[in-house]
């Protein structure tokens, strides 16, 4: 009796899963869902990974003069001062009387970090460096009155993570754009030392205000420099691969999921009709029910296997660019999350498909069913709210859209993964008033009441 059963729904199974696998449609929408699902975790994963302290490259500019001539002398080194070769180095000029910017040159740093521009105009210029993905740049200003025979610029960095910017990094040259010897270092009057064979020099600095005096050839240069709490703008990616993951999830998956489900199941069952195919499957020998299932999960699994393959590629780049592996319950929610929404959709589209009666009407219900979840069901709570007086952004308003919630797929998927949260997340307002099981019998309802739904309405549309 059980083989009588189920040797049908394989048959089916069998022939909706290579139909739909190898459709113009999956390809097409297997596309859009890699390409944004895998390049926005590739994108995102990027910025969870901070540069390290050596990849905060510095780009010292000096005034110069090189060959009797106005120039420009540039010294690139990591936050240790560290000479970095083969940067590329390029200067451009601020042309005032055709309001241009004009590229004077390009070239890359020699083996002790430095690149030197001569034979230069008076005016203003932008450098900028490039070295793989980072990049630096500033301005010099070059005027035929160069009062001081040492140049030095300074950069402040964080480099024990202490939140207060008191690594100094100081590069001095001489007038001519030479490493000048002799030069001593003063903080608060006190010698911290001498610039090395290169002009470049750390100093740890004091909290709060420090006084810097740099003495060279008879005369000293005195400078004030602020060790402060550094801007760390907030980068919430910066929080791990977990994270990555889960914002991945819930900013595409709710959004692209559903229009694989609808592009390849809405007209399942009214395209048998337009066809005349749905009473040749009748015909054989196998059951309203046994045809039924097996168009359902012949789509779902057609569907199921791309995205889950597509989910874990998206851990594996994020694994890979990051160097840490996504925890596997946040990967595994993420797969067992998205088939949940796909089979949810897959069903509403059959109970749709069946009740149309030709594709045309089958792609209106499908764009009404997917802009109502995705779209107008903020709209739908506003209301209620309104009914119902309850104030908008209190505590009741979020407990009532946690419960509205329970009745639209998109929102039991982006609760089940509140359920996954990555560890140290507080998420814990996330669903308010609603235990913790109630997404998941929730989600487990929808399925249950769809499939049974779209079994009537299937024997309904047999039997007539």
């Amino acid at each position: 009796m059980a083989g009588k059963l189920l040797r049908p729904i394989y048959v089916v199974c069998k022939k909706e899963f290579k139909t739909n696998l190898l459709s113009i449609r999956m390809a097409i929408m297997l596309s859009i869902l890699a390409l944004v699902v895998v390049g926005g975790s590739y994108g995102f994963a990027g910025f969870s990974v901070a540069p390290e302290a050596g990849q905060q490259y510095v780009l010292f500019v000096h005034p110069a003069i090189q060959d009797d001539q106005p120039g420009v002398v540039a010294f690139v080194s990591d936050a240790w001062g560290v000479p970095q070769s083969g940067v590329e180095v390029e200067l451009r000029f601020d042309d005032l009387q055709s309001g241009q910017i004009v590229l004077v040159g390009t070239k890359e740093t020699d083996t002790e970090g430095f690149a030197r521009f001569s034979g230069l105009a008076e005016g203003f210029y932008f450098m900028e460096m490039t070295a793989g993905t980072i990049s630096r740049g500033t301005g010099i200003t070059l005027d035929p009155f160069y009062p001081l025979n040492l140049t030095w610029v300074m950069e402040t960095f964080d480099l024990d993570d202490s939140g207060l910017m008191d690594n100094l990094a100081i590069h001095f040259l001489d007038i001519d754009g030479e490493v000048p010897s002799g030069v001593a270092v003063f903080l608060e009057d006190e010698n911290v030392g001498s610039p090395d064979s290169r002009g470049f020099m750390a100093v740890k600095l004091n909290e709060g205000e420090n006084n810097l005096t740099f003495s060279y050839e008879g005369e000293d240069y005195f400078n004030m420099v602020f060790a402060e709490k550094g801007f760390q703008p907030f980068n919430p990616f910066a929080q791990g691969p977990d994270f990555v993951l889960f914002i991945i999830a819930l900013s595409f998956g709710g959004l692209l999921l559903p229009f694989v489900a609808i592009a390849l199941s809405f007209d399942s069952i009214s395209k048998e009709k337009v066809q005349g195919s749905a009473d040749l499957l009748l015909y054989r020998p196998a059951t309203w029910r046994s045809i039924a299932i097996g168009k359902f999960l012949g789509i779902f699994v057609a569907v199921a296997l791309p995205v889950a393959a597509v989910n874990l590629a998206a851990a594996l780049i994020i694994t890979v660019i990051t160097g840490i592996m996504p925890s596997a319950m946040v990967i595994l929610g993420f797969i067992a999350f998205s088939l949940f929404l796909v089979a949810a959709y897959i069903l509403l589209m059959q109970v749709f498909s069946s009740v149309a009666k030709t594709a045309g009407t089958a792609i209106i219900l499908a764009i009404v069913v997917w802009f109502v979840f995705n779209v107008m069901w903020t709209v739908v709570i506003y209301l209620i709210t309104l009914a119902t007086r309850i104030p908008i952004g209190s505590r009741e308003y979020f407990v009532l859209a946690s419960y509205l919630g329970l009745f639209n797929p998109n929102s039991i998927y982006s609760s089940l993964f509140f359920l996954v949260a990555p560890e140290g997340f507080d998420f814990s307002g996330a669903l308010f008033a609603l235990p913790n099981w109630a997404p998941v019998v929730a989600g487990v309802a929808w399925l249950v009441v769809l499939l049974i739904l779209f079994l009537e309405v299937y024997r309904r549309k047999a039997a007539g």
